[in-house]
């Protein structure tokens, strides 16, 4: 009640791991924040509406954003390794206007993304506005965005590789 979700896009989980759907939802903190519904395949979304206090409703980034930072817009995917990658547009101003693409890295169940990145340079002046991710082999994704790069507006896309961070060896 007083929120609103929208902008849905739903992953079917690899090893029966449910359905999770990445929305754009003003009902945590402030404006808009990426966050993740997920109902099993057994239930499949026959409980109902997940509402505020659900247990399959969760913000989608780790830590959560600043309420005054928005992120709208996420669009969720799930690499052949399980992980998955989320992209959404965050505009530290509060709206999308001069909004950049945030890329994260989470986990099979699509919760703790972290590890965000930047894929296309910041052109001053300019949003990454309507992202799509594309799963393109085992360990390439590509992001597409409306943007301008070097001045050329359009949409653009470049691809990435998913790389595990090495554990600290302790000395």
């Amino acid at each position: 009640a007083g929120s609103r979700d929208g902008m849905p896009v739903p992953v079917l989980l690899r090893n029966n791991g449910g359905i999770a759907m990445a929305i754009e939802d003003n009902g945590l903190s402030g404006t808009f924040k990426p966050v993740i519904v997920w109902t099993s395949l057994a239930d499949n979304w026959r409980s109902g509406a997940v509402n505020a206090n659900s247990p399959r409703r969760w913000s989608a980034l780790q830590p959560p954003l600043p309420p005054a930072v928005y992120g709208g817009a996420p669009y969720l995917r799930q690499m052949p390794s399980g992980a998955t990658i989320l992209a959404y547009q965050q505009g530290d101003t509060g709206n999308l206007d001069l909004a950049r693409m945030v890329v994260g890295v989470g986990d099979a169940q699509a919760r703790n993304f972290s590890t965000l990145s930047h894929p296309f340079p910041h052109s001053p002046g300019k949003s990454q506005l309507w992202n799509a991710l594309f799963v393109k082999n085992r360990n390439t994704i590509t992001a597409i965005s409306q943007t301008s790069i070097n001045g050329i507006g359009g949409i653009w896309s470049i691809d990435g590789r998913l790389v595990r961070q090495a554990t600290p060896v302790a000395r």
